[in-house]
């Protein structure tokens, strides 16, 4: 197996969406410019989540805005300008670490 990523243009400050300290803190809007995320994000953040028959959830306390993934899961706006999703490991089935012989 081969993996390979690449290196994109986000950082702290581009972070839209999620959570990128291990949930103790989500973001709904950029620091910096403290504005919501772009309606082109949200939407399709939003229609993803729909195609996956994923509801729109509180996380932690149940006082965090609603999230369509799971917290971990980071929507940015890169430096570049287009948007980036990130840390998408949970949102489908963990693969399995070995080949089981009864199951060959």
């Amino acid at each position: 197996r081969v993996v390979a990523s690449s290196r994109v243009p986000i950082s702290r400050s581009t972070l839209c969406v999620g959570t990128d300290d291990g949930g103790r803190s989500q973001r709904q809007q950029r620091q910096q410019q403290r504005q919501v995320p772009p309606p082109p994000l949200l939407s399709a953040l939003q229609h993803a989540a729909a195609t996956l028959n994923l509801e729109p959830h509180a996380y932690g306390d149940g006082t965090s805005p609603l999230v369509p993934f799971g917290a971990d899961v980071e929507a940015h706006v890169g430096t570049d300008g287009r948007y980036y999703i990130v840390d998408t490991a949970r949102v489908l089935p963990a693969e399995a670490t070995a080949v089981v012989d009864a199951y060959v």
